[in-house]
């Protein structure tokens, strides 16, 4: 699934739901981040149902330097769904019946704890079972992604870091909910980098900006260019020589699109490395776009160094804090 959302988003998933507003304060839940419940039979989940669940959740997550599946089923049978894992953020019921006239999908939210998904699939049989995972299988992928999604910004809002967020404003006129915990490496007049660091772990932030041409600014070659000579002008490692560049030998995945219509935006997802001394390298995506009122290019990038780790949550993590970008006069007074 191609990482084409719009840049500047504000998710608003409508659900259906069967509980009413006026309910009691509810746990939070529980699995951990990119976990899937799979309430299925175990005659199901042996069979075809079971097969086409694994076809779509264990497809690798989008360039990482190693296989991740982009969620991580449980399944867990009728009998054993108790409430410990009513609890669980992420639940897809199967639900096969003749009682169900027409195959459909009904979603709704926080039936058993706060912040919590549940995805219901239900047709009259195996085989439109099958017809019907297959066809809504990128909705329910969607649905869990921004579902993820918001659950991160939420976090992030609580706990932003008031002080980088405003460097990053006056620097580069630009609005980015940075949570705690980052600190900034290297601020220049076009380029700012922030890391955070957990133990050998690397997330990193880069932002920077330069003049608008034309569209073409926002072609791949281009873009991959741009991203290199500002890399090796403002990242270089601990050896002489060294700094930061992208690996050519796995293309990145490249997306450009229009945002409202009008906002030409790209978005690169792909792998890092470090040319001459320690190798080092992982994941990155970076998103970028036109500030129409300045006249300039601006790029925002997420990265990961995590050797030995897996790293699929820490670039969900990214991704995150890479989406709340806006400009500030495209906000609202009540933002």
């Amino acid at each position: 699934m191609k990482g084409i959302l719009p840049l500047i988003l504000v998710f608003q998933l409508f659900f259906i739901s069967c509980r009413s507003d006026t309910k009691p304060l509810l746990p939070d839940i529980g699995g951990k981040p990119g976990d899937v419940a799979v309430v299925i039979s175990k005659a199901d989940w042996d069979g075809a149902i079971g097969e086409e669940y694994r076809k779509i959740f264990n497809r690798p997550f989008e360039m990482l330097p190693q296989y991740e599946p982009i969620y991580d089923l449980k399944n867990i049978p009728y009998d054993a769904f108790n409430e410990l894992f009513q609890r669980h953020r992420n639940v897809i019921f199967t639900e096969i019946s003749s009682r169900y006239g027409k195959p459909r999908m009904l979603v709704e939210n926080d039936r058993y704890a706060k912040s919590q998904i549940l995805i219901h699939l239900q047709a009259p049989d195996d085989d439109s079972f099958v017809k019907l995972l297959y066809a809504s299988q990128y909705k329910i992928l969607e649905y869990l992604e921004q579902t993820e999604r918001k659950r991160l910004l939420y976090l992030h809002e609580k706990i932003r870091d008031e002080k980088i967020q405003a460097r990053i404003l006056k620097k580069h006129i630009v609005i980015l909910t940075i949570p705690q915990g980052y600190s900034i490496v290297r601020d220049s007049t076009d380029f700012t980098w922030i890391n955070q660091e957990i133990g050998s772990i690397i997330q990193g932030i880069v932002i920077y900006h330069y003049p608008f041409r034309d569209s073409s600014d926002f072609a791949f070659r281009r873009l991959i260019t741009v991203r290199d000579r500002f890399m090796k002008k403002y990242m270089p490692g601990e050896v002489e020589g060294m700094y930061m560049t992208t690996e050519k030998e796995f293309e990145p995945q490249y997306s450009e699109y229009l945002f409202k219509g009008k906002i030409h935006v790209a978005e690169m997802r792909g792998l890092w490395k470090t040319e001459k001394g320690i190798s080092m390298g992982g994941p990155f995506i970076s998103i970028s776009t036109v500030d129409e009122k300045n006249n300039r290019v601006i790029t925002v990038e997420g990265f990961v160094y995590a050797a030995g780790y897996d790293k699929r949550e820490y670039m969900r993590q990214m991704e995150a804090i890479l989406y709340t970008m806006k400009f500030p006069e495209t906000v609202t007074s009540d933002e």
